[in-house]
């Protein structure tokens, strides 16, 4: 599933994955995709949050004080819950909605809006945060304001637009 991920949106899940681990919860689930976005600072998915007036603690806090801690750290590997495969499965379809050949923080905060009924969508929602804001300031990043299905090829293989690239900062 990951192969079209971008170097940052794979961060991303890491971080989610951190995000679960240190709030002592033995499933990632959106809000933890949404915790581990905040978490890759650099990526598209922040700067549309940020764009839209989006005070990033706030989403760290709102989200911690809805789900809180668990009470024990969780040992293993830890699954994703089926809304966050969802969300992750989404990401892909968004993409090629938007006729692009990878998967960066942008389709994932799509998804992630989209999906509307998790907490993460629930505390984004609360911040003003809708789909259409979202996809509109995606777009406005683009060349043109529209999808664009031009990209180059980066060493990695990934076709991401030299606009989009989130590794070029």
């Amino acid at each position: 599933m990951f192969e079209r991920f971008t170097n940052r949106a794979r961060q991303t899940v890491v971080h989610a994955q951190a995000e679960a681990r240190r709030l002592n919860h033995s499933q990632v689930s959106t809000e933890h995709l949404l915790l581990g976005m905040l978490g890759e600072r650099r990526n598209v998915a922040v700067k549309v949050l940020v764009s839209l007036g989006v005070p990033l603690e706030a989403v760290r806090d709102e989200v911690e004080e809805r789900i809180g801690h668990g009470p024990a750290a969780p040992g293993g590997e830890l699954a994703f819950t089926p809304a966050a495969q969802q969300v992750l499965a989404r990401s892909l379809q968004e993409a090629d909605r938007l006729r692009q050949q990878y998967v960066g923080g942008e389709h994932v905060l799509l998804s992630l809006v989209g999906e509307g009924t998790s907490v993460a969508a629930q505390v984004l929602a609360g911040l003003g945060v809708d789909y259409s804001r979202v996809l509109a300031q995606v777009l406005a990043l683009w060349p043109g304001g529209r999808e664009q299905p031009s990209a180059r090829v980066p060493l990695d293989g990934q076709l991401v637009p030299a606009y989009l690239r989130e590794d070029e900062e």
